[in-house]
């Protein structure tokens, strides 16, 4: 079974980076062995990812990536899809490319920091950080999809 990954581009100047955001999103999950997942991924700009940020965790400033987990079996769950089928709802990912080049940061990078998150990885204490700023690095290195 694949995964589904649904690329959402909010604004034209961002339609360019959709489907390297797939490759390296579907290029992640099978290196990491996921199989029968549905995740979204939505490119906005920095006014709608500092609203996200100010509703969802409180600040109220533009970042690069936030990640918000699935519904679970018997939630709300988006017409379209179906749990019974096998698929499970990884999540959502919302990546500002604006703010992420502006940083000089990699979006392909910030794209498998994002599925890192939803598969459970943290950074809150300096062990968690370290694995997964390996691990990114380690898929980054083995994902070969450019952004331009």
């Amino acid at each position: 079974m694949i995964n589904k990954v649904k690329v959402f581009v909010q604004h034209n100047r961002y339609q360019n980076f959709e489907n390297p955001t797939r490759r390296v999103a579907k290029e992640t999950l099978r290196i990491l062995k996921k199989e029968g997942l549905v995740l979204e991924i939505n490119l906005v700009d920095s006014r709608r990812m500092r609203f996200l940020n100010k509703k969802f965790r409180g600040k109220n400033v533009a970042t690069n990536v936030l990640s918000f987990e699935g519904m679970r079996k018997g939630e709300f769950f988006e017409p379209g899809i179906s749990l019974e089928k096998g698929w499970r709802d990884l999540g959502e990912i919302y990546l500002n490319p604006g703010y992420i080049l502006k940083q000089k940061e990699d979006l392909g990078r910030m794209v498998i920091h994002g599925i890192l998150h939803l598969l459970g990885y943290q950074h809150d204490k300096k062990d968690d950080t370290i694995r997964m700023e390996k691990l990114e690095k380690s898929l980054k290195g083995l994902i070969r999809v450019g952004f331009s």
